[in-house]
Parts: structure tokens; C-alpha cells; sequence
């Protein structure tokens, strides 16, 4: 595919742009975008680099050759962000060991009353480092002055703690946990080879 990025950069300190890669001065500024895909222009949106300040260190949403890393492998959301989708809408379960609820980058994502405990059978499944990783990954919250941003940065978030208690009844109750609400499951586990048990991937 052929998107064509157009940037217009708010703050002098963002010194370079190329193609769809906001080339340096990330971490202040915000720039407004318009996307072309198949000869549709998208609106000007806002990307506001100055609300996450360590946006300019998440190369796999904006690779711009940070710490060696190669230009240009990442996702490419830029794209889908120029065009607005942040993820708004859209609830997301990170079936894990649990999620730092509170957390000050998640707080805002969180969907109260839909998370589960298999530990002790209430719905606060606080703690978990990997799954707050995980989370963080998915849904970090854009433009609130801490942290950097998730790629759907408006996604709900719940959490299921099974990997503190799995059993394979625990497994498919996670699987199937408010499938009215719950529109992706990420798992971010399997068995490690030869075993059988499950383990953080």
C-alpha cells in the first residue's frame, strides 16, 4: 500500500520530519496531520507528542532509528491515528497475572465492575507486572503528561489473573468472560515447550 503523510509542526523543536516518522524534538510539540490513501485525504489530526514524554523511546510505534534500532520497523500506527482510531470503543482483556490497576498511565482505560481476581474470587485483580506491561503496550493513555502511549491509547482495559490460578475451567471462563463487552483477548502466555505448563511468553 502507498500512504502519503502530510505533517504542518506546531513547535520548532520538532526539527525534522520525513515520510510518515516524526524525525527528532519528540518528546515536545504536537504535530497535525493529514493522511492520503488511495487518493481519499483524511482530516488534520493532532498528534501530541508533548502529552507522552516517552513517546520518543517507543520505536516500535515510531522507529526512527533509536538506539540503533532500523528505521522504519515498527507498526506503522501513525496511520491509523492520522485517521482516528485510537481505539475509543473498543475493550480490551489482558488475560495475564494480574494488572496495576491504578497505574497512572492505565487508570483512565480501566473499565471498572469487568475485571477478575481467580484468586480470590472478587473483581480487583491488582498487581501483576507482565500484565501491566502488556497493558501499558496496548493502552497506555495518550496526552496525560506521564509515560508514553499505548497503540490503542483509548482502549478499555479489564484484566483476568488467571495465570495466578490456572486451571484449565479458569482458562475457558477467561476465554469467554463478558463476551458481550470484551472485543480482543490478548494472552500473552503457552507452554513452554516439552511441559505442558503454561508460563509468560
Amino acid at each position: 500500500y502507498n500512504i502519503k503523510v502530510n505533517w504542518s509542526v506546531d513547535d520548532a523543536s520538532i526539527a525534522e520530519l520525513q515520510g510518515d516518522r516524526l524525525l527528532t524534538g519528540m518528546s515536545t510539540g504536537a504535530a497535525s496531520v493529514t493522511a492520503e490513501w488511495q487518493g481519499v485525504t483524511s482530516n488534520a489530526v493532532q498528534v501530541n507528542v508533548a502529552g507522552d514524554p516517552f513517546f520518543a523511546n517507543q520505536w516500535h510505534l515510531n522507529n526512527v532509528g533509536q538506539n540503533g534500532a532500523g528505521y522504519a520497523e515498527d507498526i506503522r500506527v501513525l496511520p491509523a491515528w492520522q485517521s482516528g482510531v485510537r481505539g475509543a470503543g473498543v475493550t480490551v482483556a489482558v488475560v495475564d497475572d494480574g494488572l496495576e490497576m491504578q497505574h497512572e498511565d492505565l487508570a483512565a482505560n480501566h473499565l471498572t465492575g469487568y475485571s477478575w481476581n481467580y484468586l480470590l474470587f472478587n473483581r480487583d485483580p491488582t498487581g501483576g507486572a507482565h500484565g501491566t506491561s502488556v497493558a501499558g503496550l496496548i493502552a497506555a493513555r495518550d496526552a496525560n503528561g506521564v509515560g508514553g502511549m499505548g497503540v490503542a491509547s483509548r482502549a478499555n482495559l479489564v484484566a483476568y489473573n488467571l495465570l495466578e490460578k490456572y486451571s484449565s475451567i479458569n482458562e475457558a471462563d477467561a476465554m469467554l468472560r463478558h463476551n458481550d463487552k470484551v472485543s480482543v483477548s490478548n494472552n500473552s502466555w503457552g507452554a513452554i515447550d516439552g511441559t505442558g505448563e503454561l508460563a509468560r511468553a
